[in-house]
């Protein structure tokens, strides 16, 4: 992505805690742009500017100084998101957190777990927070974050058998896509794997092949980014704009 392109988004919240509903009041004083965008507020919205489709460009709200975020009682946190962009698809991802990454302390928010992600496991329950959701069509990216954690293949292909199940039962029709995980070069460590990301693909084909699902289809992740070590992040294992371009442009010509 080229510093020409800009991605524009508008931001609500609001909060059910305790079975009242309410809006989430943030001060412009509490944002906190990070890697190349730009944040601010309009008509009660906030709005985030970048220039990058990198993980790590976007928005990071702070407490009022000297206080917390209270979620400790709270049944969901929703957000209402605009894209202002004419001719661009955007992703947006949310984390709540109660302190730094992996530290245990409460600096920030309380939870009544330490933290909260939007980006939903491959867990026999996500299939129905899914299934519940009005959708064209479904895109489900996993493999590599159990992969690297050290899960079983067998343990990866009982879970995607039970996902598939409990959300068919909830969209029996609706098109869905399992991308399988793309390249990671061999300099990215990941001690705690025990197999081979490749049999991880080839359960993912295997499972879909079986269930005889005829709105279901597997797209081979591992050839959407060329294995060109230039086109990921110092990481090894996420791409830079290039890479994310290249994938978005390939991707978007097996699902149109």
């Amino acid at each position: 992505m080229n510093g020409f392109r800009k991605w524009v988004l508008l931001l609500s919240f609001s909060a059910l805690v305790s079975g009242v509903a309410g809006e989430l009041s943030v001060k412009p004083d509490q944002l906190e742009a990070r890697y190349r965008a730009k944040v601010g507020m309009k008509d009660g919205s906030i709005w985030i500017r970048t220039d990058t489709a990198e993980w790590d460009s976007g928005l990071r709200i702070n407490p009022p100084k000297g206080k917390k975020f209270d979620f400790s009682n709270a049944k969901y946190l929703a957000v209402d998101v605009e894209t202002c962009s004419k001719d661009r698809q955007l992703r947006m991802t949310m984390h709540i957190t109660s302190g730094k990454r992996g530290n245990k302390s409460s600096s920030h928010v309380d939870l009544p777990h330490r933290e909260v992600n939007t980006g939903i496991g491959l867990n026999p329950g996500a299939a129905k927070v899914l299934g519940a959701m009005e959708m064209n069509r479904l895109l489900v990216s996993i493999g590599a974050n159990d992969w690297r954690e050290g899960m079983l293949p067998g343990k990866f292909r009982t879970n995607l058998i039970k996902f598939l199940h409990d959300f068919r039962v909830f969209q029996p029709k609706t098109p869905l896509v399992l991308l399988t995980p793309a390249w990671i070069s061999p300099k990215f460590k990941a001690p705690d794997a025990r197999h081979s990301l490749q049999e991880f693909r080839e359960e993912m084909e295997s499972v879909a092949a079986e269930s005889k699902d005829p709105f279901l289809r597997v797209i081979d992740g591992d050839a959407l980014v060329d294995h060109d070590p230039a086109l990921y992040e110092a990481d090894h294992l996420h791409p830079r704009d290039a890479g994310i371009e290249q994938m978005a442009e390939r991707l978007a010509e097996q699902l149109i």
